[in-house]
C-alpha cells in the first residue's frame, strides 16, 4: 500500500513536471516566432545584420519570459469606485477570479490571496469562476485557507470547473469551506441581491439565463458570471447593477489581447452603461491559464467600493 502510494505520487509529480515544461516551451516558441516576425518586418525597411534575427528572436523571447514570470507572481489590488442605486451604505467587495488551482497554483497561492484580502478587509468576497484549473484534482488542503476570511464568500462556476469536475469541486467547497456556491440562483445578504450563474457556452447564454429569472428592480443586484459576454447597457434591461466577471485574463500575454478582446464584450477593467446605473468589472485574474506568465497584463484582486447614498457603514448592518 505504501509502495503504491509512493508510485502514484511519483507519477503525478512526473506528469505535473511534463505539463509545466511543455507549457513553457510552447510559450517560448511563440515568443520566438513573434520576435522573428518583427525582425523580418523591420528588415524589409532597413538593412539589418544577418545575425539580427536570431539575436532578436531568442534574446527578446528569453527576456520577456523572465519578465512575464516575475510579473505573473506579483498580485496587485485594483481599486474601483462606483455608485449603485439602492445601496445606502459604503460597501466594499473583493473580487477574485481565475485562481486556477492545479499544476501551477496550490495551497500557498490561496494563502497569498487570503493575506491580501485580509489587508484590504472588504465586506464581501466573490470568486467568479475558474477556482479550479482541471489539470489535477483539487483537494481540501488547497481551499481550506479561505476559512481564515471572516466575511461572506460567494462563488459561481467557470469553464474550468467543467474540466475539474463540477460535482467534485462543489463537494470539496461545501464540505471543507464556508464558501456559498450560487448555481443559477439568488441570495440576498444585508439588502444586496447576489445572483450567481453557471458558465455556459455562447455569447447569448447570459441573456438567455436572465430571461428565465425574475430580478427585482427594487433591490441592488450584483451578478456573478464568469464571462464578460454582454454589454452593460443590455444588462441594465434585466435590472443588473453590477456584473463581476473574469475569464479573459486580460489576454494574459502579448499578442493574445487582440484575440481575447474580439471574443468578449470587454477585455478588462470597469465599463458602465450610458445611464451609469449598470457597471461591468472584468478582472484579469489572480492566476493564469497555462504557464505562469503575463506580458501586457497583471495578476489582480479587484476591490470594488460602492459609495452609499447615506452615512451608514457596513458595521451598522446585520453581520452575516
Amino acid at each position: 500500500s505504501s509502495r503504491r502510494r509512493h508510485t502514484r505520487s511519483a507519477s503525478v509529480s512526473w506528469a505535473r513536471r511534463c505539463v509545466q515544461e511543455t507549457d513553457l516551451w510552447v510559450a517560448f516558441l511563440l515568443q520566438v516566432l513573434l520576435w522573428g516576425s518583427i525582425y523580418h518586418i523591420i528588415n524589409s525597411f532597413a538593412d539589418l545584420p544577418a545575425y539580427g534575427s536570431a539575436l532578436i528572436a531568442f534574446g527578446g523571447s528569453l527576456l520577456l519570459l523572465v519578465y512575464g514570470y516575475i510579473n505573473a507572481a506579483w498580485i496587485t489590488v485594483e481599486r474601483v469606485n462606483i455608485s449603485i442605486p439602492g445601496i445606502r451604505y459604503k460597501t466594499r467587495i473583493a473580487h477574485i477570479s481565475d485562481v486556477h488551482l492545479g499544476v501551477y497554483y496550490q495551497r500557498s497561492f490561496v494563502e497569498k490571496i487570503v493575506r491580501e484580502v485580509l489587508i484590504i478587509n472588504p465586506d464581501y468576497v466573490v470568486i467568479t469562476g475558474d477556482l479550479a484549473d482541471g489539470t489535477i484534482k483539487i483537494t481540501p488542503n488547497m481551499v481550506e485557507p479561505f476559512n481564515n476570511l471572516h466575511m461572506p464568500i460567494l462563488f459561481c462556476l467557470g469553464n474550468h470547473e467543467g474540466l475539474a469536475g463540477i460535482e467534485h469541486v462543489c463537494e470539496i467547497l461545501k464540505d471543507h469551506t464556508k464558501i456559498i456556491i450560487l448555481r443559477n440562483e439568488q441570495r440576498e445578504i444585508n439588502g444586496i441581491n447576489f445572483i450567481g450563474l453557471d458558465y455556459g457556452q455562447g455569447r447569448t447564454h447570459l441573456v438567455d439565463q436572465l430571461e428565465q429569472m425574475t430580478v427585482s428592480p427594487s433591490k441592488p443586484n450584483i451578478l456573478l458570471y464568469h464571462v464578460p459576454s454582454t454589454k452593460a447597457n443590455i444588462l441594465e434591461r434585466y435590472n443588473i447593477n453590477l456584473h463581476l466577471a473574469g475569464h479573459t485574463h486580460g489576454g494574459q500575454f502579448f499578442p493574445f489581447q487582440f484575440i481575447v478582446w474580439c471574443a468578449n464584450a470587454y477585455l478588462s477593467g470597469l465599463h458602465s452603461s450610458p445611464s451609469g446605473n449598470t457597471h461591468v468589472y472584468v478582472s484579469t485574474g489572480a492566476g493564469t491559464a497555462g504557464p505562469p506568465l503575463r506580458i501586457g497584463s497583471s495578476s489582480v484582486i479587484g476591490l470594488i467600493t460602492i459609495n452609499g447614498a447615506g452615512i451608514q457603514t457596513q458595521s451598522d448592518i446585520q453581520q452575516f
